[in-house]
């Protein structure tokens, strides 16, 4: 009896020892999986906040796109307008949007087709005068012409005006097969916009991929007055000139 109660407790002891040692190791684990949950959710906020930083930053860039292309695009129509991104231009003066000046040097023709004189904001008696210029690889080979190697000259005088480089559009340059280009030159002279009636444009011959020329030199004149005034005044002295025909005749009637 003593013997059995003796295993019986002993037996219980083991029981109860086996029980206390199971239940930290089920705590451990609890805390484990309590741990491993959390570190998931905040690994899953970190993941959404970065998505969202990304999808703000995409938004970013297309706005930014749409910013350049719209500049760009009122870049062209100012362009268009005959109206210039350039800081020191004035007045406009004179317009001269219907003009055939053109050249060509080899393979590359040249057409002047609009002239704007405006004034300028650095001191009187200057004027900036800002050709548009059609520059067109015609053949099938390789052609260099740049449209800032060239000068003009004003009226009768002999000097000769570089290009603004800065202000100027890069027009030409190496052309390949059958290719063109267009944009701006801009000539700051020491001449009253006014007074301009004349201008004198020579530009260099354009050259192959050596360096040799391919053309002869390029030399176009622009004459400002414009040809109606020129044939209203002619009309005017021929009408005058009938109307004395006429009344010598009458006279002679008369007579």
């Amino acid at each position: 009896m003593k013997k059995f109660t003796l295993t019986f407790g002993m037996a219980s002891v083991l029981v109860l020892a086996a029980c206390n040692g199971e239940e930290p190791a089920d705590e451990g684990m609890d805390d484990t999986d309590d741990t491993d949950v959390e570190e998931t959710e905040d690994a899953d906020d970190e993941d959404m906040d970065d998505d969202d930083d990304e999808d703000e930053d995409d938004d970013e860039d297309d706005d930014d796109d749409e910013g350049l292309d719209d500049e760009d695009i009122d870049e062209a129509d100012e362009a268009e307008d005959g109206d210039y991104d350039i800081d020191f231009l004035g007045d406009s003066v004179h317009e001269a949007d219907d003009i055939e000046a053109e050249g060509s040097s080899g393979s590359v023709d040249v057409n002047i087709d609009y002239i704007n004189i405006y004034e300028t904001d650095h001191e009187d008696g200057e004027a900036a005068i800002v050709a548009n210029i059609h520059v067109e690889n015609t053949e099938d080979e390789y052609a260099v012409f740049y449209s800032d190697q060239s000068y003009v000259s004003v009226n009768e005088g002999d000097e000769e005006y570089s290009p603004d480089v800065l202000e100027s559009d890069g027009v030409g340059g190496e052309m390949a097969e059958t290719s063109e280009d267009s944009g701006h030159v801009v000539y700051v002279v020491e001449e009253s916009p006014e007074d301009i009636e004349h201008l004198h444009f020579h530009f260099d011959a354009a050259t192959d991929e050596a360096g040799e020329s391919i053309g002869e030199e390029i030399a176009i004149d622009v004459d400002l007055n414009g040809d109606d005034d020129m044939d209203d005044e002619d009309m005017d002295d021929e009408d005058d000139d009938v109307m004395d025909d006429d009344d010598d005749e009458d006279n002679g009637d008369d007579e």
